[in-house]
């Protein structure tokens, strides 16, 4: 019995390493690749994702006025309310065009990097659930293991689409909620760093704003309920105390989140 407990223990000290979680990325990486280099020529939507990218590949803005007939296999790339995924992986897609015009080579080197995006995810998914009171490092690694090991979360990381980099969009949101109401004071910076997370996320993938909406709401509405009438006061100290590239860094990024928002979901939705 006592063999048996000390097996325990130290399984659990592994498991609750840093060595464990590498391990864990490890696999979720081999996992991706696998997917992204063995289903040819397309997976689920990825050729309307790798057409949408495609079309942006021919303009250097990311607003498009007109829409050739040619463009329709796309659907609607006008006001499309996820354009900002597609023009950003345009630039990409521009450089493999660059070195190769296999468009199965194209597409497997943008299932590469939606790995980078996947595994960056999960890292900051663990610093994030670090946070919560009462969750170990071993029952983290455990929760992630398991969600690696499901067939969607490997499919998704060895595919082209936008939800990996809204996956990655959502950890940082976690984490910054996390560490809003973990923290003693209001925090002006994470708040806003949270905002433009959000609305990054939404013109990423706009039907996230299910998932953003009632994170944010629920963050605001704990810290006044926390902090009452001296919510906005102490809000607004925490932001004075920042230093001025920040408070500039921070309400440029603000205001132009919320004009993409406003500028395509809102106005179509």
């Amino acid at each position: 019995m006592n063999r048996l407990n000390r097996l325990g223990r130290r399984a659990w000290v592994f498991v609750s390493s840093k060595q464990f979680f590498i391990f864990i990325l490890t696999l979720a990486a081999l996992q991706g690749i696998w997917y992204a280099v063995s289903f040819t020529p397309w997976v689920n939507d990825e050729s309307k994702h790798f057409r949408t990218t495609q079309i942006f590949t021919e303009q250097l803005s990311p607003y498009v006025s007109d829409q050739p007939r040619e463009w329709d296999d796309a659907g609607q790339v006008i006001r499309g309310g996820s354009y900002l995924f597609y023009y950003l992986y345009s630039w990409p897609l521009r450089a493999v065009e660059n070195i190769t015009d296999d468009t199965r080579l194209q597409l497997i080197m943008l299932r590469l990097s939606m790995i980078v995006l996947f595994i960056a995810a999960l890292v900051i998914y663990r610093r994030a659930l670090l946070l919560v009171k009462g969750l170990s490092p071993g029952l983290v690694h455990i929760a992630l293991g398991v969600f690696v090991l499901t067939p969607a979360a490997g499919l998704l990381a060895g595919m082209y689409n936008y939800d990996n980099l809204a996956l990655l969009l959502f950890a940082v949101a976690m984490y910054c909620s996390l560490r809003i109401v973990t923290q003693p004071k209001p925090r002006a910076d994470l708040l806003l760093a949270l905002l433009i997370t959000g609305a990054f996320m939404v013109v990423i993938k706009w039907s996230s704003v299910a998932l953003m909406m009632p994170l944010i709401l629920s963050v605001i509405g704990f810290e006044v309920y926390r902090h009452r009438k001296k919510y906005g006061s102490r809000l607004a100290a925490s932001f004075g105390n920042l230093r001025r590239v920040w408070q500039v860094t921070f309400v440029v990024g603000l205001l132009v989140g919320t004009a993409l928002v406003v500028e395509r979901p809102i106005q179509i939705y």
